[in-house]
């Protein structure tokens, strides 16, 4: 998809717009985890990395959905309306379906894993992608003037409705798109199933229902919440 108008969003451009989007999160999660655990918690003596269940809601369950939640519904985060970015299809410059915005934040664990070499990629990649946007088919756009243009979509309106009509009924894309969400929602099970597994081992002695409920809070509620958003918009796609 190449359009005159429209560019790709560069390695440091996103840097700023991840920059912009932890701060806001900062603001929100560092007055919430003070006035629960106190000053002390982030002392240098403090050595846990992960002090309760609450600290690992607030910090990283709250984050994930937060950021998962206006990738699907604004296909950007507050750091991208900064820069006039917005997450659109690879294929056919349209908005990303549900589950490829869940497949491509689950697969930032892929992109951070190895030295951060996923997200450096996009430095040097022809569409700047990064490994996380090669696995859900996704670019980063904007409109080459962003002082005159504000960028809601890679095609004009109308276009937009005929490619979103065309890809909502191809059972092939909409498998694709399936997969990519599964995916990322079994990584995301696997890695909140070893915190929960932490959680519930209380020295010597397993505890099951701190194990269930800390599960349940981290893994499950987030997934069904999310999957509940997507069950909602296919629905009323197929209206």
């Amino acid at each position: 998809m190449e359009r005159s108008d429209l560019e790709y969003v560069g390695f440091w451009l996103r840097v700023g717009a991840t920059l912009i989007d932890w701060l806001l999160i900062a603001v929100i999660v560092v007055p919430l985890i003070t006035a629960i655990y106190g000053p002390t918690y982030w002392s240098l003596s403090n050595s846990e990395f992960i002090k309760g269940p609450a600290d690992f809601i607030i910090q990283w369950v709250f984050p994930n959905v937060a950021i998962i939640l206006f990738w699907i519904f604004r296909q950007t985060t507050p750091g991208k309306m900064a820069i006039s970015a917005r997450i659109v299809d690879a294929e056919t410059g349209s908005a990303p379906s549900a589950g490829q915005m869940i497949g491509r934040y689950f697969a930032y664990f892929v992109s951070a894993l190895p030295l951060c070499i996923g997200f450096i990629w996009i430095a040097f990649d022809r569409r700047k992608q990064g490994w996380h946007d090669k696995f859900a088919g996704t670019v980063v756009m904007r409109p080459r003037s962003v002082d005159t243009k504000e960028v809601a979509h890679p095609q004009s309106s109308v276009a937009k409705a005929d490619t979103r009509e065309l890809t909502k009924h191809d059972p092939s894309v909409n498998t694709r798109r399936f997969r990519i969400g599964i995916v990322g929602s079994i990584v995301w099970l696997v890695a909140t199933l070893v915190v929960a597994v932490e959680f519930g081992d209380q020295g010597r002695h397993f505890a099951p229902s701190t194990f269930v409920i800390t599960f349940l809070l981290t893994a499950v509620l987030p997934l069904v919440i999310v999957w509940g958003i997507v069950w909602i918009r296919s629905a009323k796609d197929g209206q």
